[in-house]
């Protein structure tokens, strides 16, 4: 059997092919030995043409001469349409049960294989699995599958279901796909890979096309740059499929012409010489890993944004290893690749890398890089939680410009000084983050807790929000100022316009910190519950953040004093006459 299939979505898009064309693609591909069409429910013209696509995938079978049992039809579920370019995920068993039942009446039971579309990060992963793995023993779905995940995602989706397939984008410049370790670890558990965008998606094809090594085997081989492309995927993993999506009969006949191409070795050689991460491939690991014991040292420093790399590295840098980073050389995580590799080249032996790399493609590029000098890589992992980096990125900003930046503030501080980033930041990486695990190739895994140096500071304060306050709130204050706490402010003025420098509550002055910036998303630091103003206070007044207390009415306080290691006491129990803390 071929192991070729058809991506169908672009025969159902605005200003695709007519109908019958559509169908004289897909019968073409059939007849050219593809035996795989890849559909979905959301593919289709609008948000309105729900299961356009899928229909018309079953009316072409319905009308093809040849053998509909030797076609394989996927389908997936877990997106839905809400207008004009918004795909959104919906991973409740709900919704991929009524969307099943849907398709199977439009393509016919069962479906030969049925993927989850996409991951719904407000759903647990569990929960769309198991539902999935309730289709097929209800028998809508022969087969059951997930589409564009990480490894991590894979291996749990696993723990609820048979997942007999995966589906991800890989074309020959797409590094990631074949960096995350998915497409190995399905060759490895023989998992079926269905690779999507195999020519980047309709935007890169014309770039592709004009690839010096790939246009010049191409025309040595009298073939186009897209059936040479569909040779070489289907030669690096026996498991793999790639899914083409043409749209006219033109450009469907690479297919016939892909499944009689065989490539020479030489030419295999050349493509895997431009396109390095194949070698993840066709190389055994055993034959690209250096010993353990090899001379030299690769040592990559990982962590989200401003959660203490730069302290630990001193320790390597004193020890005479050279300094690789990113702040310092500009550009992106894999642009330090081409450093590291001349380095290694150069002689030197011992090399550190403090940077993000949240994801394992990240990191495996320069495993890789340094495998291929036969030099072991290490693993540190700066393990801090988002509330101890947020302080730790405030007080950088603090140090480095002497205030709390605002949004637009950050934005021009960033072309120079890449520390002063916005909240969201970290929040990606969060999103993005997986964990280092031996078996990506590292000698060790060291997994180093953040740890907060005790203040400077003595002074003590409770933080308030003025505009939280009421007359009955200067008694409890009094007895505080009288125990030799201050009594700071940190209000919010979304209008724009910041409150005075200080606000009274009868006989009391209360120094106030303001943001200024809009509801919604938040772009800044000093908006509670981060912690950019209290922090600035902090520093401003000498204060031991742990001996301080934030009194307030909701969440955004007791976050705030969460990511200061203070006390929260809610401001009711305050106004009851006992103050009831709350221990974080």
């Amino acid at each position: 059997m071929t192991r070729l299939g058809l991506g169908c979505m672009r025969l159902s898009s605005v200003g695709g092919p007519t109908r019958a064309e559509a169908i004289a693609v897909i019968h073409l591909a059939l007849d050219s030995g593809v035996r795989l069409l890849d559909t979905a429910d959301v593919y289709g013209p609008s948000a309105r043409d729900i299961g356009h696509n899928e229909r018309l995938v079953g009316e072409a079978l319905d009308q093809w001469a040849g053998d509909r049992g030797e076609v394989t039809v996927v389908s997936k579920g877990g997106l839905t349409r809400r207008g004009a370019g918004r795909w959104l995920a919906d991973g409740r068993a709900k919704h991929l049960t009524a969307a099943c039942e849907a398709s199977a009446q439009r393509l016919g039971a069962p479906i030969d294989l049925y993927l989850l579309h996409a991951l719904d990060p407000q759903r647990e992963l569990s929960t769309s699995v198991r539902a999935l793995a309730k289709l097929q023993d209800r028998g809508l779905v022969r087969r059951v599958g997930v589409s564009n995940v990480r490894l991590d995602q894979l291996r749990e989706a696993r723990e609820h279901a048979e997942i007999s397939a995966v589906e991800v984008g890989l074309w020959p410049l797409d590094r990631g796909a074949i960096r995350t370790g998915v497409v190995g670890y399905c060759a490895d558990e023989g998992i079926q890979l269905i690779a999507h965008s195999p020519f980047g998606g309709p935007k890169r094809t014309r770039g592709l096309a004009r690839h010096p090594v790939l246009a010049t085997l191409a025309d040595q081989r009298g073939v186009s740059v897209h059936a040479l492309v569909l040779a070489w995927l289907l030669s690096l993993s026996d498991n793999l499929w790639p899914i083409p999506g043409p749209t006219r009969l033109e450009t469907a006949r690479d297919l016939g012409v892909a499944r009689e191409l065989e490539l020479t070795q030489d030419e295999r050689a050349r493509l895997e010489a431009a396109f390095p991460a194949a070698r993840i491939l066709t190389t055994p690991i055993a034959a690209r890993r250096p010993p353990d014991h090899a001379d030299g040292e690769v040592v990559l420093i990982m962590g989200m944004p401003a959660s203490g790399k730069t302290t630990q590295v001193r320790d390597f840098v004193d020890r005479g290893y050279l300094r690789l980073n990113r702040d310092d050389a500009g550009g992106n995580l894999a642009d330090l690749a081409p450093i590291l590799d001349q380095s290694l080249a150069s002689g030197r032996r011992r090399v550190v890398l403090d940077n993000t790399y949240p994801r394992r493609s990240s990191r495996n590029l320069m495993i890789e890089t340094a495998w291929a000098h036969g030099v072991p890589v290490r693993c540190v992992w700066i393990d801090t939680s988002l509330e101890d980096a947020q302080v730790n990125a405030c007080q950088r900003m603090l140090e480095r410009h002497g205030q709390v930046l605002g949004p637009e503030e950050m934005k021009r501080a960033n072309r120079s000084d890449p520390n002063s980033f916005p909240p969201r930041a970290q929040l990606h990486f969060r999103a993005v983050f997986e964990a280092p695990t031996l078996d990506e190739g590292f000698v060790a895994v060291d997994v180093r807790p953040f740890v907060r140096r005790a203040a400077s500071g003595q002074a003590r304060a409770v933080f308030v929000d003025p505009g939280q306050l009421e007359a009955a709130h200067e008694g409890p204050l009094a007895d505080h100022i009288a125990q030799g706490y201050l009594v700071l402010g940190i209000g919010w003025r979304p209008e724009g316009a910041p409150g005075p420098d200080s606000v009274w509550l009868g006989d009391i002055e209360i120094p106030t910190l303001w943001c200024t910036h809009p509801p919604g998303p938040i772009g800044c630091w000093c908006r509670k519950p981060l912690p950019g103003l209290a922090v600035a206070l902090v520093e401003a007044h000498g204060l031991d953040p742990v001996a301080c207390r934030v009194w307030g009415r909701g969440a955004a306080e007791r976050g705030l004093a969460e990511r200061l290691g203070a006390r929260f006491e809610p401001l009711e129990s305050v106004f009851a006459g006992s103050v009831s803390t709350v221990e974080l």
